[in-house]
């Protein structure tokens, strides 16, 4: 593309020159009445074609040349809010998911936990299972001991309470 650029760029410079030799005689350019100071009142000046036809290229590059510079300003205006709000739009995600890898680290040290209290819980039944058995077997010793007491006459004591 840039080479195109510079050989459209020679053709251009090459053919201005032959309409300029080419285009000598003078040719009369009317002026409006503008007063200008330290000019004389001139409405019309004679000048040579190529010096109209060079001046109005020049113009034309003078006037693209600052839209393309008014164009790059507004583009790099708008990169560099783009390069902005891409930094801040990074930082959130960067936060996001340091908030998510702490979740992450919270949620695994919830579980370890949670583990941990199922394994006390676990033991807690058993311990009360063996509590409750240990409580049976006693409950049940003792009302054994107690009929046993109970059909047995203590010694010294009479078999015959009717004697």
């Amino acid at each position: 593309m840039r080479i195109l650029r510079i050989i459209l760029a020679a053709v251009l410079f090459v053919a201005c020159v032959f309409l300029a030799t080419a285009n000598m005689h003078e040719v009369t350019l009317v002026l409006p009445d503008v007063p200008v100071a330290g000019w004389p009142q001139m409405r019309e000046v004679q000048v040579p074609l190529f010096v109209v036809v060079l001046a109005a290229l020049m113009v034309g590059v003078v006037v693209t040349g600052l839209a393309t510079l008014f164009e790059q300003l507004r583009l790099r205006t708008n990169a560099r809010r783009a390069r902005k709000e891409c930094r801040r739009a990074e930082a959130a995600r960067g936060a996001l998911e340091r908030e998510r890898d702490t979740g992450i680290r919270e949620s695994e040290a919830v579980r370890a936990e949670l583990v941990q209290l199922r394994a006390e819980s676990a033991d807690l039944r058993r311990e009360l299972d063996k509590t409750r058995t240990d409580l049976q077997r006693a409950r049940e010793a003792a009302a054994r001991a107690g009929q046993n007491a109970a059909s047995t006459p203590a010694p010294g004591a009479d078999s015959d309470p009717a004697a």
